[in-house]
């Protein structure tokens, strides 16, 4: 069973109470997983308010504020210890976890771990096709234990099973991270050398309608290529930690994951950056 969690409204500000962990909800303790896993679903983690310990009310900190102030579509702070979904503090509010992945050490505060075959993280919602030429950014902080092996390793994705193929997303490949966009079975990309430190780093990747972007620590890392291509509806989950179920995962762990219906300039990424812990 979950915590107690009271919200109070005090001088027009939302807050989260909660009562201490137990059981299952404790760190490093596994849950059950929703969905083709097998498994039951537990209580979101968190809301706007920010995420208290037990008898207390803490406000966001200075990252979250920055990214919200961006009105971002999709916001997974990752900040739960465990369950079988995470809360989104964005349009969408939330997303399906599969696998023991939550409550590890992240950039800003808790981040997921991936790399166990089936581990990942899925949305299904149509607000994330991006259809024709509109705008979006893919924005995150990772720690990347880079592969050595000719595979393809996703960050995020969203795919498509129909022939004439649709697709978006930020994987590692041949040691190199990539940002790609694939329009009826066709390929624009960008890339830039994988960093290895075992190291937090700031991803972000841009699509302004017509221009391509890959940042890396807010600093662009490739682009801007030309794409002024009309992609179409992709009818597989917006994935996160992996490609699917049994293929793609990435070894490495993803924190403060924000999608954007709208391209943020390198000013804003800059400000993110500014406002994470060091």
């Amino acid at each position: 069973m979950g915590p107690l969690r009271v919200l109070v409204v005090c001088a027009g500000v939302l807050f989260l109470t909660c009562s201490p962990f137990s059981g299952s909800d404790k760190a490093g303790t596994p849950s059950p997983s929703p969905g083709d896993d097998g498994g039951a679903t537990t209580d979101d983690g968190s809301v706007e308010g920010g995420v208290a310990e037990s008898g207390t009310t803490t406000p966001l900190p200075p990252y979250a504020l920055a990214v919200l102030a961006d009105k971002p579509l999709l916001y997974l702070r990752l900040e739960e210890m465990s369950g079988g979904t995470v809360s989104s503090d964005g349009t969408i509010k939330s997303a399906t976890v599969y696998g023991s992945i939550l409550g590890q050490a992240g950039k800003v505060g808790l981040a997921a771990g991936f790399g166990a075959t089936g581990a990942r993280i899925e949305v299904t919602d149509t607000l994330l096709d991006f259809k024709g030429t509109s705008s979006y950014t893919l924005e995150m902080w990772a720690n990347i234990v880079v592969p050595k092996d000719a595979d393809f390793h996703h960050l995020i994705v969203k795919d498509t099973t129909d022939a004439s193929r649709q697709e978006y997303g930020l994987l590692v490949h041949n040691g190199t991270l990539v940002f790609e966009r694939i329009v009826n079975n066709a390929s624009i990309n960008l890339g830039v050398p994988a960093p290895t430190d075992n190291q937090w780093h700031h991803v972000a990747s841009v699509f302004d309608g017509s221009q391509m972007t890959l940042y890396l620590d807010g600093k662009v890392a490739d682009g801007p290529k030309g794409d002024t291509r009309s992609a179409g509806p992709k009818s597989l989950p917006f994935t996160i930690g992996s490609k699917t179920a049994t293929y793609g995962a990435l070894p490495g762990k993803l924190d403060e994951v924000a999608v954007y219906d709208h391209a943020l300039d390198a000013n804003h990424l800059a400000s993110h950056i500014a406002a994470a812990p060091p």
